[in-house]
C-alpha cells in the first residue's frame, strides 16, 4: 500500500478505480483532495430520538449556523467511490479547528464504498459558528 499523489488519483480516476462526483480540481493537491460541506443537515430530534436530515432549500442562504455546543450531522459535497484496490484516510483541516469546530468521522473510506460522506460537526465555542455551504471542511488521502 502506498499513498497515491494526484498523478495518481487522476490515473485511477480515468480509470474507474477511483471516482469523485462534484470533483473540484482547485481541491486536489500533492498527495491529498479537500472535500466539501454539503447543503444537508442532520438535527437530532428529542420525539422520535434519530437525527432527521433535511437540506438547505433557500436560494440565498448557503450557510450552516452551528450554535454553541450544537452537534450536527452534515454530508459531504463530494460523493467518492472507491473500487476494491483503493482505501482513504481522512481528516478535518485547519480551518475548522481555528473556527472551533470538531469534525467526527471515521478512520476510513473502506475500499468499495460508493456515497457522499456522513460527518458529524460539534461547535465547541462559546459561540455560534458558521460554515458556508460549499467550503472545505476536510481532506482525504487515498492509498
Amino acid at each position: 500500500m502506498f499513498l497515491l499523489n494526484d498523478i495518481m488519483i487522476k490515473k485511477y480516476m480515468s480509470d474507474g478505480s477511483l471516482s469523485i462526483t462534484n470533483f473540484f480540481p482547485k481541491n486536489l493537491y500533492s498527495n491529498f483532495y479537500y472535500f466539501r460541506l454539503y447543503r444537508c443537515v442532520g438535527m437530532w430530534d428529542e420525539k422520535t430520538k434519530k437525527y432527521h436530515y433535511s437540506k438547505i432549500e433557500e436560494p440565498k442562504k448557503e450557510s450552516l449556523l452551528i450554535p454553541s455546543g450544537q452537534y450536527l450531522l452534515v454530508k459531504s459535497f463530494e460523493r467518492f467511490y472507491l473500487s476494491t484496490k483503493v482505501l482513504g484516510y481522512f481528516s478535518q483541516n485547519s480551518d475548522l479547528v481555528e473556527k472551533g469546530i470538531k469534525l467526527n468521522h471515521s478512520m476510513s473510506i473502506d475500499p468499495t464504498f460508493d456515497s457522499r460522506l456522513t460527518l458529524g460537526l460539534q461547535n465547541l465555542t462559546e459561540h455560534d459558528v458558521t460554515l458556508s455551504v460549499g467550503e472545505n471542511i476536510g481532506k482525504v488521502m487515498f492509498f
